[in-house]
């Protein structure tokens, strides 16, 4: 204000009536942080010794730790919830009906660490057991996993239940000695076909008579098809990566100019594993959504497994699968060439499925692959445009015609109920 009056006024910045017109505290403000040389000086040693400071602080990777508050917060019941109403004083204590507190435990979060891995606690083993043999069978041996008490269901085998939860305490928590021992089990090995003695005596399969059948989750169904065409970057830990997704979603569903921009990786980061996808709450990746992925606001102890339309539209037109059955498709073809179509085929087949086709399978996809050979041969740009999906460089010594022939075949297995479902 000193500054625009003087340069109007043409008089002095600290001409007297300047001074009076804009107050002394102003003036005194304005004169020292434009004109006093010192503190000029000063003010800027102090920004290039923030400058050093950070770049000596910003590289260092700092986590936040939590602490206890050196005075404790008093805490009340509140009648009816109201915070303005509170009634007994409660202390720092455990669920007595659960497992007492032992005396010797300090009442704080390390105290309650021992407390939940006690071998004596009845409830934690139990419930950690229960949800990855829910990971693994689709349903816990209790199948409310989100809800051990009274209002929840009694599980079908309590002897089971109880022997895996001892067995996982005594083996240090150690969760792969867990998930080993069961999938050696004869019940995880057992086969998915229905025999009439099998439905009479369980109808619901909740006794586990045969092998349960049930569609993966998206995570797993991406992995598979990028494991198999050989494109998965296994690289552990890092941040999040964005993968292909349909332009212009972001910027719909967010009025914000911050962060609304999607920008999508590229390889090898976009072929990593599908627990590292950046997950936008208000706008989580079409694909994950369509296949039941959770959508964060709330914890979610087990998702929903459903099988629609879209699922299948998705594996088959989303960019990811394309350039995954492109991808295997080039491989399968620079492996064994096209006068041994049904080795080709077998050879994709068994990088999906782990297992060889049947001869009846066999014919099948051989008939796919000739039918969709004859369609791209009369329309050879249709076949360019589908091999050109994806970041993957294509093989020029290929033919476009063969390759994408093949590539229909390979997307065709991807599909299969058996590529997408546990059985």
């Amino acid at each position: 204000e000193l500054e625009m009056k003087a340069i109007y006024s043409n008089k002095s910045i600290t001409d007297p009536s300047l001074v009076n017109s804009v107050g002394k505290g102003t003036f005194i403000q304005t004169f020292n942080y434009y004109v006093n040389p010192q503190l000029k000086f000063f003010k800027d040693s102090l920004v290039s010794l923030r400058k050093k400071e950070d770049d000596l602080v910003l590289p260092v990777s700092e986590i936040k730790v939590m602490k206890d508050r050196k005075k404790w917060r008093e805490t009340f019941i509140l009648d009816r919830g109201n915070y303005d109403a509170p009634t007994t004083k409660v202390y720092p204590s455990s669920l007595n009906a659960v497992m007492p507190y032992p005396a010797n435990y300090p009442k704080n979060r390390l105290g309650l660490a021992k407390w939940i891995t006690s071998p004596e606690n009845p409830i934690v083993a139990r419930v950690a057991v229960n949800r990855y043999w829910q990971l693994i069978f689709g349903n816990g041996l209790v199948a409310s996993s989100s809800d051990f008490g009274n209002q929840g269901n009694l599980p079908t085998n309590p002897q089971l239940l109880d022997w895996l939860a001892v067995k996982f305490i005594q083996s240090g928590w150690d969760l792969k000695a867990l998930m080993r021992l069961i999938v050696n089990s004869q019940t995880y090995q057992q086969s998915a076909k229905i025999t009439k003695d099998k439905l009479d005596a369980d109808p619901q399969n909740l006794y586990l008579s045969r092998s349960p059948r049930y569609r993966y989750n998206y995570e797993i169904i991406r992995d598979n098809a990028l494991s198999a065409s050989g494109l998965l970057n296994e690289r552990i830990g890092g941040p999040s990566f964005k993968p292909y997704q349909q332009p212009g979603l972001w910027e719909e569903k967010s009025s914000s100019p911050v962060n609304n921009y999607y920008e999508e990786d590229d390889a090898p980061e976009i072929y990593r594993r599908s627990m590292y996808i950046f997950i936008k709450r208000t706008s989580p990746h079409p694909a994950f959504n369509t296949f039941d992925g959770a959508d964060r606001f709330t914890c979610q102890i087990k998702r929903q497994n459903t099988n629609t339309p879209l699922q299948a539209l998705t594996a088959r037109n989303d960019p990811q699968f394309v350039e995954a059955a492109r991808v295997l498709a080039q491989n399968s073809l620079s492996m064994l060439p096209e006068k041994d179509i049904q080795k080709t085929i077998a050879y994709a087949f068994r990088k999906c499925l782990s297992r060889m086709p049947n001869t009846k399978e066999t014919a099948i996809l051989s008939k796919v692959y000739a039918n969709e050979k004859g369609k791209f041969i009369k329309e050879p740009a249709k076949a360019k445009k589908l091999i050109a999906t994806g970041k993957y460089k294509v093989d020029p010594t290929l033919d476009p015609i063969q390759l994408a022939s093949m590539t229909v075949v390979c997307q065709t297995i991807f599909n299969l109920d058996e590529a997408i479902s546990r059985e």
